[in-house]
Formats: structure tokens, C-alpha cells, sequence
């Protein structure tokens, strides 16, 4: 299973995310890259604080059954995938601001394990342990790439 802790592949991020302009256009979806990039900084941010998210009705009764299936090793996020409010990019967004800010956060996965996410709530899977974290996010950032071709 494919790890956002690992180095190899914080590296690739880092240079995927180089590789993204802000006029770079997506395959689908309807984010622009400046919204993509503060979509990913708001659904990590949490995970570098002790700040608390709230937990959506829906997540509270079909959340865990998602989960089991989005963490299925050959199963892609699909397109168009629904977002958490919380998650949600504004509309005027600065682009240099929100891709700086996600390389920095990038950078500071290097120096965690997965027990640093061990039990933190997610907004609609609830509360998971560090190894979903670490899958997630891996798989959340690919999504997020490949729609933007990198």
C-alpha cells in the first residue's frame, strides 16, 4: 500500500506539485489549480494541530462503509467525489500563497509517523487510525494530481 510518510514519494509530490501552474488546466472537476491547492491545505491542516473538525450526519452512519472501500489498495477516489464543507476552496484563492503553503506542509510529513494521526476524526469517516490516515492522504493527493495531469 502506498504511503504519503514514505520519502520517495513525498519527493514525487513535491515534484508533481512544482509541476502545477496556475494556469494549468484539470481533466475534470471544477477546481481551478489555486483552489486545489488550498482544497489539500484545508484537508491536512488539521492533522498538524490538535484542532477538532465536525463530523458530518451523513459520515456518522455510512462513513466507516466508505472508508473500507476507498482504502481498497487498487481503488482509485473517484472522479467528482463529494467534498466535506469544511473542505471546500473559496472562490478567490492566491495561488502562490496556497501551492507554498502545501509544499511547506509537504516538507513537515517527513518528520511524522502514522502514529502522529493515530485517532484523529475525519469530518465523515470519523475517527481513524494512523494507517488510514496515511493511505488517505496518499490516495488524496493522487486524485487531486492526476486531475491535474501530474
Amino acid at each position: 500500500m502506498e504511503s504519503v510518510l514514505d520519502a520517495s514519494n513525498l519527493k514525487d509530490f513535491v515534484k508533481r506539485a512544482e509541476n502545477v501552474q496556475e494556469k494549468t488546466l484539470q481533466s475534470w472537476g471544477k477546481m481551478n489549480a489555486a483552489q486545489m491547492f488550498q482544497h489539500l491545505n484545508k484537508s491536512i491542516a488539521f492533522l498538524f494541530t490538535d484542532e477538532k473538525v465536525k463530523r458530518m450526519f451523513a459520515g456518522r452512519i455510512i462513513g466507516k462503509l466508505i472508508l473500507k472501500k476507498a482504502l481498497k489498495e487498487a481503488t482509485p477516489i473517484s472522479k467528482n467525489s463529494p467534498t466535506a464543507p469544511s473542505f471546500v476552496a473559496d472562490t478567490s484563492v492566491d495561488f502562490n500563497a496556497e501551492k507554498s503553503l502545501f509544499l511547506k506542509r509537504l516538507q513537515q510529513f517527513s518528520s511524522f509517523t502514522e502514529a502522529d494521526f493515530e485517532g484523529k476524526i475525519h469530518p465523515f469517516f470519523g475517527k481513524m487510525t494512523g494507517n488510514q490516515w496515511n493511505v488517505l492522504i496518499y490516495k488524496h493527493l493522487d486524485h487531486h494530481f492526476k486531475q491535474f495531469n501530474q
